[in-house]
């Protein structure tokens, strides 16, 4: 099924493109990925436009806490994006779904001494974390 679990480059770095669009698939994607060989775990993460601050809040709150279980055993890069250059109108992310997103990012990541990124547009994303 196009973009679930879709494998874009098989070759290193293997890229793995999914629309998790809840906590449970998200958890689901990274279980996945942990199986993949890999020394640093490279996530983009596009925020849903559209779907509220609460939702991109539990998404945010979720990865969040993934990533920094996965941060203790290996490296892991985040970067997060509103994919403002390929997101139509009916997925444009809103001011307060990013604000929601990003501060829960925060919220998680920061007190573990975790960073990440935010790049607006998908683009600038993918070539950060590659």
């Amino acid at each position: 099924i196009r973009r679930r679990m879709e494998v874009v480059r098989a070759a290193a770095p293997t890229i793995v493109d999914d629309t998790a669009g809840n906590p449970r698939t998200l958890r689901a994607v990274l279980a996945s990925a942990d199986a993949l060989p890999h020394r640093t775990l490279r996530i983009v993460y596009g925020l849903r436009g559209l779907r509220g601050a609460d939702i991109n809040r539990r998404l945010a709150t979720t990865l969040a806490r993934l990533v920094a279980d996965r941060a203790a055993g290996r490296d892991v890069a985040l970067v997060v994006t509103a994919s403002e250059d390929t997101a139509d109108e009916r997925n444009r992310v809103q001011p307060d779904e990013r604000a929601a997103a990003l501060a829960a990012l925060d919220a998680v990541l920061a007190p573990a001494g975790i960073a990440y990124v935010f790049e607006p547009t998908l683009r600038a994303a993918v070539g950060h974390a590659l």
